[in-house]
């Protein structure tokens, strides 16, 4: 009973967790946020988004290897984001030492961090480039499959043509039936030679026998042609759809490096590049790939630090001095003093001239009007 107690307690402290850690990661962020003046307050969200993208590049690279490396690069990402802010702060603190620390501490952790971005990119923009000229390979190879067939089969259908126009009789009869004319050839040729020996009329039957066992193989290579160009024709339809379910992939990697490689030559040279090498492929592809990491790697950090130098006038020296810092923005927060009355001053000057007049009008009505009343009473 007492272990089920146990169990049930720590099933409903686990809401409890979650509900103060959600409010402590809120707090955090709240007391983040209140730091910075308006500007240092839209920089430090864009360093937020930044660091999200810094980690999550590193994180996938990581993947490739362990979610061990995986979750260690990500945390040198954020590190590489946040320290040197943190190194600054130091700094101003006249804590020198330190920041001297965590600034050189900031160089490997940036070296590792640019390697994670650079294997990133390399997966991505290499990965696509060799996937295409796979599969563009495979593509081409069908292609030649189909071309290679259909030469077979123009010269097949050449050769049928010709042998047909050769031996205009050949479309009429067939192999067997030319067999048992030949079968007859030979029996008249065995009579023949019983009745007195094969002479004129023997020599004969033997060419007429020859000149079907000729036809024969005439009829026989046509019908061998016209099989051949039927299997042909068969293996291109089934090459040809084959063919067809292989797309020609075009790499944007690829396309993208080509391109920037024939606009820097051409401001290079001056003269237009039709077609680009592997080797000059590769190289415009390996330096988009160092600039764009270090892009990655410096924005979150630039973001961050140029937050810092927007910090609230007076915070930093409240954490030197170990006080607290004010919640408001600017220093000239309104007093809860009850506030004194000053003196009214009942003296004043009038420089508007239509006001003057319309004054001037209003009195002399007053003065008419209260003088007859003054008069009666004296």
């Amino acid at each position: 009973m007492h272990n089920d107690v146990s169990l049930w307690q720590l099933f409903k402290a686990i809401p409890r967790a979650i509900a103060k850690a959600i409010v402590g990661i809120g707090f955090f962020l709240s007391t983040q946020w209140r730091q910075y003046n308006t500007m240092g307050q839209a920089l430090w969200l864009l360093a937020l988004g930044a660091i999200c993208v810094d980690a999550g590049i590193s994180y996938e690279f990581g993947t490739t290897l362990s979610y061990l490396h995986a979750a260690g690069f990500a945390l040198v990402a954020l590190a590489f984001c946040i320290l040197p802010d943190v190194a600054i702060l130091e700094f101003r603190k006249n804590n020198k030492t330190a920041a001297g620390w965590i600034g050189a501490a900031c160089v490997p952790l940036g070296m590792v961090a640019f390697m994670t971005h650079v294997g990133y990119s390399a997966s991505i923009r290499v990965g696509d480039m060799q996937q295409a000229q796979a599969q563009n390979a495979n593509w081409q190879s069908q292609q030649d499959a189909v071309t290679e067939e259909k030469a077979n089969l123009e010269m097949w259908r050449k050769q049928l043509a010709d042998l047909k126009d050769q031996n205009a009789w050949a479309v009429t009869v067939t192999a067997e039936g030319l067999r048992a004319s030949l079968s007859s050839a030979d029996k008249a040729i065995e009579l023949e030679g019983k009745r007195g020996g094969c002479k004129a009329k023997c020599l004969a039957l033997m060419e007429k026998k020859a000149d079907l066992e000729s036809k024969i193989a005439t009829t026989e290579k046509v019908a061998d042609l016209s099989k051949r160009i039927e299997a042909t024709q068969r293996i291109i339809d089934g090459k040809r759809t084959q063919a067809a379910s292989i797309e020609f992939k075009s790499s944007a990697a690829a396309n993208h490096n080509d391109t920037l490689y024939k606009a820097l030559n051409l401001l290079k040279t001056g003269s237009f590049t039709p077609a680009v090498s592997m080797n000059e492929r590769e190289a415009t592809n390996t330096g988009v790939m160092g600039m764009s990491s270090l892009a990655f790697l410096l924005l979150a950090p630039l973001f961050y630090l140029a937050a810092g130098l927007n910090r609230r006038p007076g915070i930093v020296d409240a954490w030197m001095t170990g006080g607290d810092a004010h919640d408001e923005p600017y220093h000239n927060k309104p007093s809860l003093e009850p506030m004194q009355a000053s003196p009214v001053s009942h003296n004043f000057n009038i420089s508007d001239d239509r006001a003057l007049a319309h004054l001037k009008s209003v009195l002399a009505d007053m003065k008419s009007a209260v003088q007859p009343a003054l008069l009666k009473s004296i």
